[in-house]
């Protein structure tokens, strides 16, 4: 139950309606949170049985009188108005103007940040609000969420979608503590789906495939190597944080992350070593093309099919050449002599694939698609 002395969050009931429509219909309300002052009984009650028909959407019942206040709830991944993380959450509240300053709403959002975090195990929680509506933004403040110091425009919205917003987050530091394991090597969150493999095939717990497959490590790297590529993915970490870091600033945060990680806490003479022969006899093979403006190829790494599968347009037909659910030993080399464009490389036991693409994968080009012999 979600309550408190004072509060009882609750499923909204169609008998709410002459309540809500009371409320709703102040025009002081409903346009700071994004959406119109309701015009009669009917249209709240319509609301109540289409838009706050939802698991994740309380009434705010005041329990000294039994009527709803306010409303409260969250957006889920691919519900928000702003970009979120597929185990985040945005939370959205507003309150009855005869009960504005009583500090209910700060109650109400304590209320659904322990659902959240506890019952559901979101990582993050954001939330948003008008820069001249700063009531709102204090209630969060209250309840520990900070300034990310974004501005943001939420098309979603009713009212108010081409005003700028002010960008909240509050993390679940205990989840991503307790929960969360990173590979060992480049320390990406650890997953079922990228976990490495070990010689007999069984899942490593400790590293990431594109670090660990077949039991031994895919690239012979010192610490700041691997924080040299691995800072390449910068814009990902970014749109997973809500961070804005440069690839300078991300540099930084892994030259710290990285010492706590088994791999690094070695010393650099018992460091292990990539073993893998097939891979060094496919660098050889791809050198061997003799494809023009390409630089020798000097490593290759492990990647999934699903993040380099582009698509071909081949005699008119979109065509892709890779397994999503497979991984491929393969690199990204920017091409010689033209600003903008590189070659993409991806191996198999069975085939070399060479692409050329601009920035981001666009405008891609198959260079060569042939069976190894």
């Amino acid at each position: 139950m979600l309550e408190t002395e004072r509060i009882l969050l609750r499923p909204w009931r169609e008998s709410d309606a002459e309540t809500l429509y009371k409320y709703a219909s102040d025009p002081e309300v409903g346009p700071r949170a994004g959406w119109p002052p309701h015009k009669s009984v009917e249209e709240s009650l319509e609301i109540i049985r289409t838009v706050f028909n939802s698991d994740h959407i309380w009434a705010i019942e005041l329990k000294e009188t039994g009527d709803p206040i306010g409303c409260i709830g969250y957006y889920a991944y691919g519900e928000s108005n702003i970009n979120i993380g597929e185990n985040d959450a945005e939370a959205g509240y507003w309150i009855a103007r005869p009960y504005w300053n009583q500090g209910i709403c700060t109650e109400a959002l304590r209320l659904l940040i322990d659902y959240c975090f506890n019952e559901k195990g979101f990582h993050t929680i954001w939330s948003d609000y008008f820069p001249d509506n700063p009531a709102s933004g204090r209630v969060m403040e209250k309840c520990g969420f900070r300034d990310t110091g974004e501005i943001n425009y939420c098309s979603k919205l009713q009212v108010g979608n081409d005003r700028p917003v002010k960008v909240m987050k509050l993390e679940n530091n205990n989840t991503m503590e307790k929960e969360m394991k990173f590979c060992q090597s480049c320390g990406m969150p650890l997953t079922e789906e990228v976990l490495g493999t070990n010689a007999d095939g069984s899942k490593n717990e400790e590293y990431c495939i594109y670090c660990y497959k077949d039991g031994a490590f895919t690239g012979d790297f010192t610490m700041e190597e691997m924080v040299e590529f691995c800072s390449q993915f910068v814009e990902e970490y970014n749109k997973n944080t809500g961070q804005n870091l440069s690839r300078e600033e991300y540099k930084a945060v892994l030259r710290q992350f990285y010492p706590t990680l088994k791999r690094w806490q070695l010393p650099a003479d018992q460091l292990p070593h990539a073993t893998s022969p097939i891979k060094q006899q496919l660098i050889n093979e791809v050198n061997a093309l003799g494809i023009k403006d390409i630089p020798h190829i000097d490593n290759l790494f492990v990647l999934q099919g699903s993040f380099i599968n582009m698509e071909y347009t081949i005699n008119g037909n979109k065509v892709k050449f890779l397994d999503d659910n497979a991984s491929y030993w393969g690199n990204q080399v920017e091409k010689q002599g033209v600003e903008g464009r590189c070659f993409g490389i991806a191996c198999d036991e069975h085939h070399i694939l060479v692409s050329e693409y601009g920035k981001d994968g666009v405008d891609a080009e198959l260079v060569i698609f042939k069976r190894r012999e």
